[in-house]
C-alpha cells in the first residue's frame, strides 16, 4: 500500500463527515478535437483524463493541453465517465453506449472489461482509491458500488437525472451534479444526502462531469467546453509528502506512549 493510500484509510477513520463549501476559484474553456466536447474528468496527480466521447480518453497536462488520446478501448460507443483508482493506479473509462466500464493503465493498455449498467445509461464512473470499489452513475439516478473485479455490492437512486460523480475516499462521500441546473450534491456512500454543496451554475456551460482532488479539496466541474475549479480549504485532505512524515511520526510516538505507559 502506498503512503497516499495509507493516510487516506487513517483519515477516513477519524473524520466525520461534514458537507462542503465550495468556493469559485477560477474558469477557462478547454479545446477539443471531438465535436461533442468533453464530458468526464480524472487525475492521478500528475496528468488530467478527459472523457472525450466518441474520440475516447484525451490526456491532458497540468495546464490542461493533450498530450495524447487514448481510443475508445470497446471500439464503439460514447466514452463519458473517466476515473482514477489509486488502489492500483489505474484509469476507468465508463462506455455510456453499452454500460461497460474498462479498466486501462495510464499508459492506455486495456487491463480489464466489466459490464457494470445497462446500455444507453452510464454518465460517470469513479473509485475508492482505498478498498478499490468502483461507483457507477445512470443518468436515471442510479449511483452502484462494485467490487474492484464487478461483484455488486449496493445501490441507491436519487430520484432525478444526473451527468456527474466524483468520489472523496477520505471523507467516505460522494460528489452528484444534477441534470439541466448542474447543481453538486454530497451523499455518503450509503444514499444518505450529507448537503447541497454548490448551487444552481456550478458549470460554465452545461455541466458534464466532476473530479475531486482529495490532496488540494479543489473540485473540477466540466461542460463540453470548459472547465470551472472549485476549492473548499476546510476541508478534510490527504496531507501533502512532508506532512505524511510529519503525522506518521506523531502517529509512532503516540503507539510507544501507550506501549509503554
Amino acid at each position: 500500500m502506498n503512503t497516499t493510500a495509507f493516510f487516506s484509510i487513517l483519515l477516513a477513520a477519524s473524520t466525520s463527515v461534514a458537507s462542503a463549501s465550495f468556493v469559485f476559484q477560477s474558469d477557462f474553456d478547454v479545446t477539443t478535437s471531438d465535436i461533442l466536447g468533453i464530458h468526464g474528468i480524472a487525475g492521478d496527480g500528475t496528468n488530467f483524463y478527459l472523457g472525450s466521447f466518441d474520440s475516447g480518453i484525451s490526456v491532458r497536462d497540468a495546464s490542461f493541453s493533450e498530450t495524447t488520446l487514448y481510443g475508445n478501448p470497446g471500439g464503439f460507443g460514447q466514452i463519458r465517465g473517466v476515473g482514477h483508482d489509486a488502489s492500483t493506479g489505474s484509469i476507468l473509462a465508463g462506455n455510456y453506449t453499452t454500460g461497460d466500464v474498462y479498466r486501462m493503465s495510464t499508459e492506455g493498455v486495456l487491463l480489464d472489461t466489466m459490464n457494470l449498467m445497462g446500455s444507453s445509461l452510464m454518465n460517470a464512473v469513479g473509485a475508492d482509491g482505498n478498498s478499490g470499489n468502483i461507483f457507477t452513475l445512470g443518468f436515471n439516478g442510479l449511483i452502484q458500488q462494485h467490487t474492484s473485479t464487478g461483484a455488486f455490492v449496493s445501490s441507491f437512486n436519487v430520484g432525478t437525472t444526473l451527468t456527474g460523480m466524483a468520489i472523496d475516499d477520505v471523507n467516505q462521500s460522494i460528489f452528484i451534479m444534477t441534470s439541466g441546473d448542474d447543481v453538486v450534491h454530497e451523499y455518503d456512500y450509503n444514499g444518505t444526502l450529507i448537503g447541497t454543496v454548490i448551487a444552481d451554475g456550478s458549470a460554465d456551460g452545461n455541466g458534464q462531469g466532476l473530479y475531486y482532488d482529495n490532496t488540494t479539496g479543489e473540485l473540477y466541474v466540466t461542460s463540453q467546453f470548459s472547465m470551472t475549479v472549485w476549492a473548499d480549504s476546510t476541508r478534510q485532505v490527504v496531507p501533502a509528502p512532508a506532512s505524511m512524515t510529519l503525522l506518521g511520526l506523531a502517529c509512532f510516538a503516540a503507539a510507544r506512549r501507550r506501549r509503554f505507559s
